[in-house]
């Protein structure tokens, strides 16, 4: 059944979610695979309503504080263009914030994970959504630009302990394995199957395996993508790079057997800064968390702060994978180059943006010890060039900013014949 997604859902989903009446709604529009709401409720929390209206029947949710006036309801996005399986994104979401608060406990980030209140997958008749504690403060995106050079200082020194501290969070026996995160029949954290593949397939045992899967949807992908535009020539040269290469490239990886809860949304328009404490104090968007490679944390966090370890073929984007995978050595970049990927269309100073990579790359490095970097990893460059053609079979790659529709087509096709070029396809 489809439902409008609206204001007036939001506050007659929550009314009858927690028992309590609504008296307004605001809509926070779309963050990344949800559409949330702010919810205000008619009375603020009593000790009697937390006895008598609250659901404490779904596992993952706490008690709404006393006080409490206004709450967030997020729903599945309508318009988020992925593989994704929504079929859990309820108990996905609630389970990975449910780790992410664990990891984070006895630390200065204990707080950052919103509180869930209530949740549910929906059924034919009722829609799947998760309500959590309302937090009042604006996207660190907002912000950042006009901190000082202190402040930013702080953020990236925040951005790579968050980052250590899960990386050496000690996963539980459930755990062990790559997939996603959700609640077994107990209500006790497990891993599932991946709900970024269709088909949900997993969870694996072992990292190569967790990569096949990946190949092979990327070969689906492929398949269909390119003989819709009846390019029978380069289906032909990719479907002898996956049958006759494919799987030597994969064994090896078949050593590389880390694990870690990753976030995979580590980025400034994410998280929630108050300018005047100066400190973040809440971290947003579980929509891709799972249990995975460390490095699959560089791969999908840090962009806005040039962090992210894009793929070696991405237009323009060359000298920001060398610096990334080399831990940043030379002092300035080629901005020219930068200006033209697409980067560009949302980030308009290059260099002061390059500047702010090194700087979060020298947090890193001061926890060199205990975090796990791409420059630390022998294999790094070889996961970036495999990812980056199973992105670029999909018809996935980055291209240059300012194309139209059909450029950006054969800019992806080009792409595509480097990869097969690089593996002597």
């Amino acid at each position: 059944m489809e439902y409008l997604i609206d204001g007036q859902l939001a506050k007659s989903v929550t009314a009858s979610a927690l028992g309590m009446s609504t008296v307004d709604c605001s809509d926070m529009m779309d963050e990344g695979d949800s559409w949330s709401f702010a919810v205000e409720l008619l009375d603020p929390v009593t000790p009697r309503s937390l006895r008598e209206r609250l659901n404490r029947r779904e596992p993952g949710i706490l008690s709404i504080p006393q006080g409490t006036e206004r709450v967030v309801i997020r729903f599945p996005n309508p318009r988020w263009k992925s593989d994704a399986d929504t079929s859990n994104w309820a108990g996905q979401r609630v389970a990975s914030m449910a780790l992410a608060a664990r990891a984070l406990e006895f630390t200065e980030f204990e707080t950052i994970v919103p509180a869930v209140y209530a949740w549910s997958e929906g059924s034919p008749h009722d829609p799947t959504f998760v309500i959590e504690e309302y937090r009042p403060e604006l996207r660190l995106s907002d912000y950042f630009d006009g901190l000082d050079e202190t402040r930013q200082a702080d953020v990236l020194r925040d951005f790579a302990a968050i980052t250590r501290y899960f990386q050496a969070y000690v996963l539980p026996w459930g755990l062990q394995g790559y997939g996603s995160l959700a609640f077994d029949a107990n209500g006790r954290l497990t891993l599932s199957g991946s709900h970024l593949i269709p088909g949900r397939p997993g969870p694996f045992g072992n990292f190569r395996d967790c990569l096949s899967a990946r190949a092979q949807r990327s070969w689906e992908v492929c398949e269909d993508h390119w003989s819709a535009k009846e390019n029978w020539p380069l289906l032909s040269r990719v479907r002898e790079f996956y049958i006759t290469k494919n799987e030597e490239l994969l064994d090896a990886f078949k050593d590389m057997q880390m694990t870690a809860f990753i976030h995979c949304g580590l980025d400034l328009q994410n998280v929630l800064y108050d300018p005047q404490k100066g400190k973040i104090t809440t971290l947003m968007d579980y929509g891709r968390c799972r249990i995975d490679h460390p490095l699959f944390e560089y791969f999908n966090s840090f962009s806005s702060i040039m962090g992210k370890l894009f793929y070696p073929f991405d237009a323009h984007l060359q000298f920001l994978v060398e610096c990334v995978l080399e831990g940043f050595p030379v002092e300035e970049c080629p901005i020219d180059d930068l200006d033209r990927s697409y980067l560009a269309t949302s980030e308009n100073n290059m260099s002061k943006r390059y500047a702010v990579g090194k700087k979060f790359h020298g947090q890193l490095e001061f926890h060199d010890a205990d975090v796990l970097t791409p420059w630390k990893t022998t294999q790094a460059k070889q996961l970036c060039y495999l990812l980056g053609i199973y992105d670029a079979m999909r018809g996935r790659c980055r291209v240059a900013c300012g194309l139209s529709a059909a450029e950006a087509e054969e800019q992806k096709e080009e792409i595509l014949k480097k990869y097969l070029a690089y593996y002597g396809s």
